[in-house]
This record gives C-alpha cells, structure tokens and sequence, in this order.
C-alpha cells in the first residue's frame, strides 16, 4: 500500500473589477484587482475515504451548493469518476457568494 501525500493547501483572493465585468464576458478586457481582504483557503488531504468536504468561514457554508457541481466538472475533465475518488476538503472563505467577489472563480481556481 502506497503512502498518504501530506496535505496541499492553497489560498485564492477575492476580486474585484473597476470596469468592464460584463465586457470581458464578450472577449474584451477588464481592470480587476485582487481583494486581499477576502479569501478563500482550500486544503486537500489524501485518504483511503470517499471524497468528502468541510466548510468553515465567515462565508464557507454558502460554498456548499457550488462545491460538488465543481468537483464533478473537474473530474469529468481528468477522465475520474467521483465514485472511485478518495479525500477529504478543508474550505474556508471569507468571500461572499453571488456578491461579484470572485468566490465561485476562487472556488475554481482553488
């Protein structure tokens, strides 16, 4: 049996976009600045168990609805299946949903 990779843990920033949010949507450019002040840390840790996740943060709990639908995408894409995928999540966010923060992008990028 192959030994547990330790724990990978990234940090991702809120955003915010001074012009051009609907914009570079069509392929032009935006000005957008990082929000330091808000972030989201997403930790992995290896194990034997099925995929599984826990949120935390002022704003973490509401990362809930988006975190599976992101997961499934991402392995859909590696060619995975969810039921053959072994972990555990660790999400913290201070970056509100659906306020334009950048959180479901942080999730993402995370």
């Amino acid at each position: 049996m192959s030994a547990l990779v330790p724990a990978m843990t990234t940090d991702v920033f809120g955003k915010w976009i001074l012009a051009g949010e609907h914009a570079v949507l069509r392929g032009c450019p935006a000005l957008v600045f990082p929000v330091f002040s808000r972030r989201l840390t997403l930790t992995y840790h290896e194990s034997r168990e099925p995929l599984s996740v826990e949120f935390s943060g002022e704003h973490g709990n509401e990362l809930r609805l988006l975190f599976w639908g992101v997961v499934e995408k991402a392995l859909e894409m590696t060619g995975h299946a969810r039921s053959e995928s072994y972990g555990h999540f660790a999400i913290e966010s201070s970056i509100p949903v659906g306020a334009g923060k950048g959180a479901s992008a942080a999730l993402c990028v995370g």
